[in-house]
């Protein structure tokens, strides 16, 4: 086989080189022969065959795109600002205790009721006058330290003489509240006051000879009174008091010649009479303003 392929190479050259013969060979011309190939029953003689030269080829160098890896995106946030809250110290302010009705704009009206007692003394040092009062009591409270007073009540008891007595006293009082900015007020009290009695006579009181052999008499009063008292207050409109008060009175009915209230009889065989009184009342009480 390898004779066969040998032969053939001949025979190519031979026809590739008659061709050439023909034409002159470029100078520079990498294959040129000039040989003849004769084909025939005789002998081939082969040409010698020029090395042919190749040139190499020159590699080509194909520079393969960079990937440069972009890092990663950071995203940074910074930590919040730390606050700092700072309380202020505590500012404390006195204030004055004050009361429910002094700061009012209005005026107030109350009414109430009190018990209590008035105190005469004795003709008889063991047996002293007293007389239970009951009273209806109505007040106003102007805003401040003024303040106002009316009342009436009944009165039934013994007094300075020893004779049993009934009463219907009123009473028309202002009053000054020391320190209305508190709870407990004291207050001073100023007024007029009458009353209209009926009094039966004691026997002792008959044989002192001022009453003209009478059982009986009516007297009618008027007269002052100046004290002091305590207001406490329970509730924003109910309030409970209780004062003492003394009083000078005098009678000025008709009969204050005929029949005087007060006799006495002297040593020297005169009696001394007087229509005069003084005594002492003490109550407790309780007012609903509205």
């Amino acid at each position: 086989m390898n004779k066969t392929a040998i032969a053939a190479l001949c025979l190519s050259l031979g026809a590739f080189g008659s061709a050439a013969s023909a034409q002159e060979c470029p100078p520079g011309s990498i294959v040129c022969a000039s040989a003849s190939v004769t084909i025939g029953t005789g002998p081939v003689y082969a040409q010698p065959v020029q090395p042919v030269y190749v040139q190499p080829v020159q590699p080509v160098y194909v520079q393969q795109p960079v990937y440069i890896q972009r890092p990663p995106r950071v995203i940074y946030t910074p930590a919040p600002p730390v606050r700092y809250y700072v309380t202020p110290r505590p500012t404390y302010y006195y204030v004055a205790p004050q009361s429910m009705y002094f700061w009012r704009s209005n005026v107030l009206v109350g009414g109430g009721i009190s018990l209590g007692a008035a105190f005469f003394g004795g003709r008889v040092a063991d047996q002293p006058g007293i007389v239970g009062l009951a009273s209806a009591v109505g007040r106003v409270r102007a805003p401040g330290h003024i303040g106002g007073e009316i009342a009436i009540g009944a009165a039934f008891g013994r007094d300075w003489n020893g004779d049993n007595r009934f009463e219907l006293p009123f009473w028309l009082s202002g009053l000054v509240y020391f320190n209305p900015q508190h709870r407990a007020q004291v207050y001073g009290v100023i007024g007029a006051n009458g009353s209209v009695a009926g009094v039966s006579y004691s026997a002792a009181n008959r044989a002192a000879g001022a009453h003209g052999g009478r059982r009986s008499g009516d007297y009618l009063y008027i007269g002052g009174h100046v004290g002091v008292g305590l207001e406490y207050q329970i509730t924003q409109r109910f309030v409970l008091f209780a004062d003492v008060r003394g009083f000078l009175r005098t009678r000025i009915d008709d009969e204050i010649r005929t029949n005087p209230e007060f006799a006495e009889n002297l040593a020297d065989g005169t009696t001394r009479t007087t229509n005069t009184s003084m005594g002492a009342i003490t109550q407790f009480g309780a007012i609903f303003y509205y």
